[in-house]
């Protein structure tokens, strides 16, 4: 938005970060002209709202930051699926539980709890998250539904620390040895903090780069409403598991070019929407920020 407004000086986009769900309620009420969300919209969205479109712009990935001390820098931690869920079901609390261990063979892992950080508002990022636990595994899905309200089971609660913005979740892992924090892939390394690798579903260890989302989504397919397919958890060799789409939601006359009783807002964000979808400058600006196009635009 800011790239866009300095390449036309003449409009002003206004852009709050209030979260994926709060973001959709509000474009719903018409009390915006569209927003960026990180979450699909679902079928009762289509249904109390049938006029909204979701255009896909960029790929993200869910990253895991940890600060454990003692660790050398230049050996990243690699955790196997079934080991993440262990630890946001609190079944692996410690850092020296045999699992991780195992998979560590030359890191020091000491007895010490694991403290997890994470945001305490609802949002895309704890969705896409719900969403890959769901695949690692089935008794997650079970207890944690993706359309459920819960996001945290009862068992980590006392080693759990919410904050409002990653922001503060990143602040929470850089003042709080031992512990792990669950932050966009883009906050992530902007951050500098170093990321867990994760035994992909082909048994790649990856890390949340850009050659490892890019190959998740490259692999994925869309359904008529821009729904994705086969992205999270993806058998695709090299690709990192947890990866999905952030979109741009617009109300369909502003998408299609039709008309809408405010003509002169719905051809600017019409005009905006081709930019980021399909100018190099909006390209390069989105890799510049680390995150990874969610298609490739002409040179």
């Amino acid at each position: 938005a800011v790239a866009y407004s300095a390449a036309y000086t003449t409009v002003q986009i206004g852009y709050q970060q209030v979260g994926s769900s709060l973001g959709l309620t509000q474009l719903e009420a018409y009390a915006l002209d569209f927003a960026a969300s990180d979450s699909e919209l679902t079928d009762s969205d289509y249904s109390a709202s049938p006029t909204l479109q979701q255009l896909p712009f960029v790929a993200t990935a869910v990253s895991l930051i940890y600060n454990l001390p003692g660790l050398a820098a230049d050996l990243p931690l690699v955790l196997t699926r079934a080991a993440l869920v262990g630890i946001l079901n609190g079944s692996i609390a410690r850092w020296d539980h045999s699992v991780l261990r195992r998979q560590n063979p030359f890191a020091y892992l000491p007895h010490r709890a694991i403290t997890i950080a994470a945001i305490s508002r609802s949002s895309g990022t704890t969705e896409l998250l719900k969403s890959a636990l769901a695949l690692f595994e089935p008794a997650w899905a079970a207890a944690y539904p993706v359309s459920g309200s819960a996001v945290w089971p009862p068992g980590i609660t006392a080693s759990l620390q919410l904050c409002p913005t990653y922001e503060g979740v990143i602040a929470a892992v850089q003042l709080t040895p031992y512990s792990v924090g669950i932050v966009p892939s883009a906050t992530a390394q902007a951050s500098k903090l170093p990321e867990m690798a994760i035994v992909n579903h082909a048994g790649d260890e990856v890390r949340p780069t850009e050659q490892a989302i890019s190959a998740a989504a490259s692999a994925a397919s869309f359904t008529s409403s821009f729904t994705s397919v086969g992205l999270v958890d993806s058998n695709v060799t090299g690709a990192y598991p947890i990866v999905g789409f952030s979109r741009l939601v617009a109300p369909l006359e502003v998408v299609s070019g039709g008309s809408t009783p405010s003509c002169g807002v719905a051809a600017e964000v019409q005009r905006f929407l081709l930019w980021v979808l399909q100018s190099s400058e909006a390209t390069a600006t989105m890799q510049a920020l680390h995150f990874v196009p969610a298609f490739s635009t002409p040179s």
